[in-house]
């Protein structure tokens, strides 16, 4: 059975007895992680800042919620006050209408707590070589049919190497996600069946 915090909602968003309005959704339980109710508003708002459909929605928030609750076990992911502003400040530039100041600050200090958990656990663990970053500048000289100049990929190495940087820490993080998805009990009350790995 769900949690007890799933019940609450649903008996919060019962129809009053007597109620002549009929029935009006106001919220409801898309799925449940770890026991924790992920609810319509929370993946509406996602819908809106990520411009996606809602299952992508739903998929993303529960990806986000994982990691967060990891992260936030970690006492060095906590976000500074500054770090925090800087991420709420990002998402109000989106100018997304309908969306409170505090429900954007919320979203930030949970992305905010989940980037610097991947700074300080995830990122020191991606080594790229320098034979990596030669062979894909090689790559891009063939593709651009240009010689190899030491000048050149001296002054491309850099930018080349935080590329493949981010290529295998996104990787990374997908491992991460998949990894918590396995671990975590999630339970879509209307039947949806889980994504697929």
């Amino acid at each position: 059975m769900h949690s007890s915090a799933v019940a609450a909602v649903c008996v919060l968003l019962a129809p009053a007895s007597g109620s002549t309005t009929g029935n009006v959704v106001v919220e409801r339980v898309l799925a449940v992680v770890d026991r924790r109710p992920v609810l319509l508003s929370e993946v509406r708002l996602v819908e809106r800042l990520r411009n996606v459909e809602r299952q992508a929605a739903l998929d993303l928030l529960i990806d986000e919620l994982l990691m967060y609750a990891e992260a936030r076990r970690f006492p060095q992911a906590h976000p500074s006050p500054a770090e925090e502003a800087a991420a709420t400040s990002s998402l109000v530039r989106l100018h997304v209408e309908g969306v409170s100041q505090a429900e954007l600050r919320r979203v930030a200090q949970r992305q905010a707590t989940i980037v610097k958990y991947i700074g300080l656990r995830l990122r020191p663990l991606v080594r790229v070589s320098d034979e990596a970053v030669l062979q894909a500048y090689k790559d891009a000289q063939n593709d651009r049919a240009a010689g190899a100049t030491g000048a050149a990929f001296a002054a491309e190495a850099g930018e080349i190497r935080e590329r493949l940087t981010q290529r295998e820490l996104d990787a990374r993080v997908e491992e991460w996600t998949r990894r918590l998805r396995e671990s975590a009990n999630i339970d879509y009350p209307e039947g949806r069946d889980p994504p697929a790995p």
